[in-house]
């Protein structure tokens, strides 16, 4: 259990690293903090944020470099402990506290870190030897560790101490204090088609503290240091194309020859890998992704120290964007513009074509060719010319080219379609529809002249209306007693005793009218319910029959209500939004109409009111119902008939708003289906 909780706080110190860094000074800005070098302290901030974002390669090789570059802070070997630890590297931990002991021998956390990997490698005499100098230099929880050591030794444990090996991978003993070879890392580096790591300059027997990247070779009991060259050619390449990594691994200029390097160099990239021995010294594989990082490991073997490097290897293309709509006019010639744009830098010259299928239509592009500089976009005009033939889908293909078209000897070939229907817009005289089905042109015919019918009939009612309008101009106001047979002009209050309840607000009144939306998009529908009721001033009384007035009773009993879901609108004495929805769908809806469109409803409700004072334009008769002297003569239906609230200016301003409206919109409608008419009918002939 004690190695298991030592694992996952070994994992998990990375990120108590990275909020430690964040509350030093400079920990998350440019500035770097004291005893840093400056690439040293890029190297590590920028692995703890890859290490964040789960990106453990490129962490593991950043915090190698950072290491490379200055191995005096410890911050950096904690983390890279953490990445080795995930991937269960216990002895490459241990080379690596190795080198920082020997800078800093004094600080007892290295000496209870190697302690934990000694553990896992089930070295407990390492491990306990370890823990009893980090307790003599004050580490508190180390002190602990060796306790339990000695209470608890494993099977192995406490045995007495082998001498230093020279190390044989994961699992192999080595004194404390030793380099043993690393193996099984990834990244390093970075560089651009070639990286060249080189090692400490402060080599010496049996210990090694490398501050660059590099590779040790171990000869006896001395550690020679090497170089590791790595190049890619051709650099750059294009998306696609071969591209060899050569490696070379050779001692530093000066530096006396040891035994031959061996091992292996794998090279990968998120879609392919090669592999060769250093004594073959390079390796192929593709790129096909231009934004894709290749990663250059030097395997080593068991007499190697490595610490690896990463190669940005550039990979250019370009990218052709095509726009051309979704349709195209038959028998016309349409232009479009085209865009090349380069990636990653690329340079060189791209050859355009086209091609249309079915081969119905025509294209060329202006210019054929375009130049790209390895940042701007390029542009030429593609053209398409259709035939008369309309009704089919028409696919453009183009094509750009660079060099010979095939990656594989430094070319590229890109294409893009786009699919364009192929119409007759009937937009003059021209254009031609007899390719339509029979039955369609009847219905379009129909349509049409039923649309000019209404408009010519909506223009007819405005004369009406004009009529109605003049009618009340040329007719002055009667008192009620004198009023005679025909066109009369009464102004007066309603009184009665037969009342009506208005089915929004329960309002008692003499009749009204209500407007109701059903939907938010739909138009409002009309409901009208009167009683006859009398209208009385200062000479007399006359008996009103309301049915089929034109109401105008805006401002006077007016009440707007809005029904909507699962929303409670209705105020005392006044129906339901329950019982509102039964009522329109009653007068509204049919088989047709579901309930569920009667959800969200808008109520205008204009009612006559009892003692509201109206003008009333229309024709006296003999009430044929007549039962006194009272109700002997009757206003009813004529022509005109117009209850209003408003005073005589108001009701005709009213008439006049209307007759003008019923004549403008029902000539305009007349118009509009007159002439689409005439250019469809045309069309359909061919003229």
């Amino acid at each position: 259990m004690q190695r298991l909780a030592s694992a996952l706080l070994l994992v998990l110190w990375l990120a108590s690293l990275a909020a430690a860094q964040e509350s030093r000074p400079g920990g998350g800005g440019s500035n770097v903090p004291r005893g840093w070098s400056t690439q040293a302290h890029q190297d590590f901030q920028r692995g703890l944020a890859e290490a964040r974002s789960g990106q453990d390669d490129l962490a593991t090789a950043d915090f190698h470099a950072s290491i490379a570059l200055d191995s005096n802070h410890i911050e950096a070997f904690e983390a890279l402990a953490a990445m080795l630890a995930k991937r269960g590297q216990w002895r490459t931990i241990v080379q690596y506290w190795a080198v920082y002991i020997q800078r800093h021998p004094e600080d007892g956390r290295a000496y209870c870190e190697r302690g934990t990997a000694y553990s896992w490698l089930q070295d407990d005499n390492h491990a306990l030897a370890d823990a009893d100098k980090a307790c003599s230099l004050s580490i508190q929880h180390c002190c602990q560790e060796a306790k339990n050591y000695r209470a608890h030794p494993a099977p192995w444990a406490l045995s007495p101490m082998p001498a230093a090996a020279s190390g044989s991978g994961e699992g192999s003993q080595a004194a404390p204090g030793s380099i043993a070879p690393l193996s099984g890392s990834t990244d390093g580096s970075t560089g651009s088609g070639t990286s060249t790591s080189t090692p400490s300059r402060e080599a010496g027997p049996a210990r090694v503290t490398p501050n660059q990247t590099g590779a040790f070779l171990r000869s006896g009991t001395a550690m020679i240091p090497f170089s590791l060259t790595i190049e890619t050619t051709p650099n750059p390449s294009v998306a696609g194309q071969p591209v060899t990594v050569s490696f070379k691994v050779a001692p530093l200029a000066g530096q006396a020859a040891g035994p031959t390097p061996t091992g292996t160099v794998v090279a990968r990239t998120s879609e392919s890998t090669c592999e060769a021995s250093v004594e073959e010294g390079h390796c192929s594989l593709v790129i096909h992704n231009a934004s894709d990082t290749l990663l250059a490991e030097y395997k080593g073997d068991r007499k190697f120290i490595v610490i690896p490097m990463i190669v940005r290897h550039t990979v250019t293309d370009f990218d052709i964007s095509a726009s051309l709509g979704f349709s195209i006019e038959a028998g016309s010639k349409e232009s479009y513009e085209i865009r090349i744009r380069p990636v990653n830098g690329f340079r060189g010259a791209v050859s355009l074509s086209c091609a249309t299928s079915p081969a119905l239509a025509k294209c060329s592009f202006s210019p054929q060719s375009v130049t790209l500089g390895g940042s701007d976009s390029a542009s030429s005009t593609l053209r398409v010319q259709t035939s008369d033939k309309a009704d089919y889908k028409l696919s453009v293909t183009i094509t750009g080219i660079s060099g010979s078209g095939n990656p594989r000897t430094g070319g590229l070939t890109h294409r893009a379609q786009s699919d364009l229907s192929v119409l007759h817009f009937y937009a003059s005289s021209h254009d031609r529809a007899d390719d339509l089905p029979e039955s369609v042109v009847v219905i379009y015919v129909v349509l049409l002249a039923l649309g000019a019918l209404i408009g010519f009939v909506v223009f007819l009612a405005g004369f009406g209306i004009f009529g109605d309008l003049r009618a009340v101009e040329n007719t002055p106001e009667t008192p009620i007693a004198g009023v005679a047979m025909g066109l009369v002009h009464i102004c007066g209050q309603a009184v009665g005793d037969e009342r009506l309840t208005s089915p929004v607000t329960s309002t008692p009144c003499f009749g009204y009218r209500v407007d109701v939306k059903i939907g938010p998009l739909a138009p409002f529908q009309t409901y009208t319910k009167t009683a006859n009721f009398y209208l009385q001033d200062a000479s007399g009384t006359v008996l009103v029959n309301p049915d089929g007035a034109q109401l105008d009773l805006a401002g006077g009993g007016t009440a707007e209500r809005v029904v909507k879901t699962k929303e409670k609108s209705s105020r005392a004495g006044e129906p339901s939004d329950q019982e509102l929805r039964m009522w329109a769908f009653r007068h509204f809806g049919d088989s047709n109409n579901h309930t569920a469109l009667f959800e969200h409803l808008m109520f205008r409700e204009y009612c006559i009111l009892p003692g509201q004072r109206l003008n009333v334009a229309g024709t006296c008769v003999e009430n044929p119902q007549s039962k006194d002297a009272q109700d002997h003569n009757m206003i009813a239906r004529g022509t005109p008939f117009v209850i209003s609230c408003g005073t005589e200016e108001r009701v005709e301003g009213w008439l006049r708003w209307r007759a003008a409206l019923s004549l403008i919109a029902g000539a305009a409608i007349t118009i509009i289906c007159v002439g689409l008419l005439i250019l469809f009918v045309e069309g359909v002939k061919g003229v």
